[in-house]
C-alpha cells in the first residue's frame, strides 16, 4: 500500500528525503475522536482528512498549521523553521499531524511526548524537551525506539 510506504520510507534515510522535500509545512489537529491517536496513523489518506484537519479561524484550536520556530529531525536528515519561538505552555502533544510538501500531505501521524512514543507502532512526531526560549524539538520516529 502506498501509504504504508510513505510512513516506512522514513525508515530508509534516502526514501525519506525523497518524501520530505522542503519547504514542509507542520499541520496539528484534534482527532476525530479526543484521545483516540490510532485515528492519526495515515489520516492524511482518508476521506475525512480534509474536513478533519482544515484550519477554521472559526475555532483556531481545531486545526492549525505551525508557524513557529522548530526542527525537525528524521534519519539522516532536518528541517528548521524559523518564527517566533513557542509559548512552552503551548506546545501540543496527544493531537495528529501532517507534514505538507509543497502543500500536499506526504506524511501523518500522531505527536507524542519521548515516553508516550514507546505505545505508538505507527508515525509519530516525537516532541523532545527543548530549553526555554529555543526552538521546538521533533524527531519524526516510523516506529518505536528512538534513535539516539
Amino acid at each position: 500500500m502506498v501509504l504504508a510506504g510513505l510512513a516506512l520510507a522514513c525508515a530508509a534515510p534516502a526514501a525519506c528525503a525523497q518524501v520530505l522535500t522542503p519547504p514542509l509545512q507542520l499541520l496539528l489537529f484534534h482527532p476525530a475522536r479526543p484521545g483516540v491517536l490510532s485515528q492519526c496513523e495515515n489520516a492524511h489518506g482518508r476521506d475525512t482528512f480534509g474536513r478533519d484537519a482544515r484550519p477554521d479561524p472559526a475555532d483556531p484550536q481545531k486545526a492549525w498549521v505551525v508557524e513557529t520556530a522548530f526542527t525537525l529531525h528524521w534519519p539522516d536528515g532536518a528541517f528548521t523553521q524559523a518564527g517566533a519561538l513557542p509559548d512552552a505552555a503551548a506546545l501540543p502533544i496527544d493531537r495528529c499531524f501532517a507534514l505538507l510538501s509543497g502543500g500536499q500531505p506526504v506524511l501523518s501521524g500522531a505527536v507524542v511526548d519521548e515516553w508516550s512514543a514507546r505505545r505508538l507502532d505507527f508515525m509519530a512526531l516525537v516532541r523532545l524537551c527543548s530549553e526555554p526560549g529555543t526552538p521546538t524539538r521533533y524527531v519524526l520516529q516510523a516506529r518505536f525506539p528512538l534513535p539516539r
